[in-house]
């Protein structure tokens, strides 16, 4: 094969994801993993159930099967007749009530103001802007005017959340007790917070977001018996002051949706109500150093520039905004789904600890 041949295969796989996306699609909006969750089946018997045409639904399983979502089943080695496969851990996470379940992000990305997005960057990349920005001020804006379609989004943000809430819950600071009280700003419906406050009895917590977010993520602390740690508070985190006081204030996936100056004012004014001992936790998917090193920010990217007018950046370009700001970085942990969580403390705390320990030095030493 020639490398002009390769470059044109690489063209062809590219144009492709447009297929795979739309067969997963497809597989989730008919719900095929719940009715796969007995066992292995075949498009023939599962399209009786499903009130569709087998044969191209037995196309769309051959092609997802090509992906790893399904498996065609074997016995004795041998792949048996009549196509029959199975879900795999992959294809598990499309069932609906899975506790780790992809559907609802799946769902999300098919509904059209996700697709328009998307369909329209070369508008975006000729007008500088993107369409649902201009129209709507972005994916929000749209959110607040379609209750039905915000309940999606708050569910397709709790697949993900739960995975990354389980590892920050682990957190040393958490475990150890050196945090006690932690605000979750731009909190949605607090699954993050959930997370953390289940795993450490200790903590208390208060989440802080828009009226609709915050009194859903209310009644969900109330049903999960957490009323007495967990508190919701309805606010404008730019222009609201926020609760003081606390030993950690977190930023999960906030900072991405936001340009530079509304970032800045976002973190100063967290740092005008930080305590000296108070820490800055950032949950962001930092996007890869080098060209070639593909991840789900990269799609992330370009989502955030058709849906809100944000953007994810490196690992640099966060710490850089978080000094801007006035922050310190301190320490970094890896997280579920390509994320990392970044820590930082107050620039002007931090040196004058750094003064006071070369003190201590000093006398010890004469």
């Amino acid at each position: 094969m020639t490398s002009t041949d390769q470059a044109a295969k690489a063209v062809r796989q590219i144009i492709g994801g447009v297929s795979a996306f739309e067969a997963l699609y497809t597989f989730a909006a008919l719900k095929v993993a719940d009715y796969m969750v007995p066992g292995p089946r075949t498009a023939a018997d599962l399209s009786h159930d499903l009130g569709v045409s087998a044969s191209p639904l037995g196309r769309i399983m051959r092609y997802l099967a090509g992906l790893g979502v399904l498996r065609r089943v074997q016995v004795d080695g041998v792949i048996t007749d009549g196509d029959m496969y199975e879900l795999t851990l992959v294809g598990e996470l499309l069932i609906t009530h899975h506790p780790d379940s992809q559907w609802p992000m799946v769902i999300m990305r098919g509904l059209k103001p996700w697709r328009d997005a998307l369909a329209d960057l070369s508008t975006t990349v000729r007008r500088g802007a993107a369409p649902m920005v201009l129209e709507h001020g972005g994916i929000y804006g749209l959110l607040q005017q379609e209750p039905e379609l915000r309940a999606l989004f708050d569910a397709a943000m709790e697949s993900g959340a739960r995975q990354v809430g389980s590892a920050l819950a682990s957190q040393p600071e958490l475990t150890r007790g050196a945090i006690k009280t932690i605000v979750d700003v731009a909190g949605g419906t607090g699954t993050m917070l959930r997370a953390i406050t289940h795993a450490n009895p200790h903590v208390k917590g208060v989440l802080v977001d828009l009226p609709e977010s915050a009194g859903r993520a209310a009644r969900l602390f109330a049903t999960e018996n957490l009323a007495t740690r967990v508190q919701a508070r309805a606010a404008d985190i730019f222009s609201s002051p926020l609760p003081a006081g606390a030993d950690a204030y977190l930023l999960s996936r906030v900072i991405h949706n936001h340009p530079r100056d509304r970032v800045l004012d976002l973190m100063r004014n967290i740092a005008h109500v930080m305590p000296n001992h108070s820490e800055l936790w950032v949950i962001e998917t930092p996007l890869p150093e080098q060209d070639r090193q593909m991840g789900l920010a990269l799609d992330l990217d370009l989502v955030m520039l058709g849906l809100a007018g944000g953007r994810e950046r490196t690992e640099e370009e966060y710490r850089a905004l978080a000094k801007s700001a006035g922050f310190q970085f301190i320490r970094r942990a890896t997280l579920p789904l390509d994320m990392v969580l970044m820590v930082f403390t107050r620039a002007d705390l931090a040196r004058n600890m750094a003064r006071r320990r070369r003190l201590d030095t000093q006398v010890v030493t004469r």
